[in-house]
């Protein structure tokens, strides 16, 4: 399906005097393809040819920017506003935080209506003939690029870590040793001084022992860390509610410590007595 915005740029571009050719030229220079062109012209010729009447097409009416904001008070919250919708921060954060620091509310609305219209201004202004890409939906942010990676291996570390601590805790849960005295299995218990053995048993289970050879947990437990953190970082970067989602993701995370403590509790005050 051919971009209704290609058309509709072609169209201003003939009522304006460019040729046909003329406008191919500036497509297939600014990245479109010789199809997406070659559809657009044609869908253009095809479409009924409008009558040119001796008055002008009305112009849609600007919005009026006049504003109660003292020029100070514009000058602060405007570009305020401007950066932190840049930064994709939720409109509400933005007035919360705002009011919290004292501003009255119908002042930060009234900056958000202006942030409004000079967003609209700024998107009714004709595009430069010879300027005209077509859209790819990402725009390459170094900055932004770094901050994801090292939020994606922040998480990784921090889930992979409280896996293994649960990895941990199951295997002190489930230690086992004879009993010198009765010989038979004991769970629970350990033989060492301050439980070394338990301790050295679950470092084993993990695979963090330094005598360890089955490091198959530890790397499990990296690999569920990567998967999440890919998993959460892809949804923060595509959703429109992303205060929802890292409390969503916050509340998960908070339900597992609690589980792993559940476990500690458990084990230290009803199987140890």
């Amino acid at each position: 399906m051919v971009d209704r915005a290609l058309i509709n740029y072609i169209k201003d571009g003939l009522s304006k005097g460019y040729s046909k050719e003329e406008l191919k030229k500036i497509l297939l220079e600014n990245g479109w393809s010789i199809k997406e062109a070659m559809e657009a012209l044609s869908i253009v010729s095809r479409m009924p040819v409008q009558q040119k009447t001796g008055t002008q097409t009305q112009q849609p009416q600007r919005k009026l920017a006049v504003t109660s904001l003292t020029t100070i008070e514009r000058d602060r919250l405007v570009p305020f506003m401007k950066a932190a919708l840049n930064k994709e921060i939720d409109r509400e954060d933005i007035k919360f935080a705002l009011i919290k620091k004292g501003w009255p509310e119908d002042k930060v609305m009234e900056a958000f209506r202006l942030v409004d219209i000079e967003k609209e201004e700024a998107m009714q202004k004709p595009v430069e003939y010879g300027q005209y890409k077509p859209e790819s939906g990402f725009e390459f942010d170094p900055k932004r690029i770094m901050s994801y990676i090292l939020s994606f291996i922040l998480m990784t570390l921090v889930i992979g870590a409280t896996v293994s601590l649960l990895m941990y805790v199951i295997a002190i849960t489930e230690y086992k040793v004879i009993d010198p005295n009765t010989g038979s299995l004991v769970k629970g218990a350990c033989l060492e001084e301050k439980c070394a053995d338990m301790k050295r048993h679950a470092f084993m289970e993990i695979g963090l022992h330094p005598d360890a050879t089955d490091r198959g947990n530890l790397w499990t437990a990296i690999i569920i860390g990567a998967v999440s953190a890919l998993i959460i970082l892809l949804a923060f970067i595509f959703v429109s509610f992303r205060t929802a989602l890292l409390w969503v993701v916050n509340l998960l995370y908070f339900m597992f410590i609690c589980y792993i403590a559940y476990l500690w509790i458990r084990f230290n005050y009803i199987t140890l007595g």
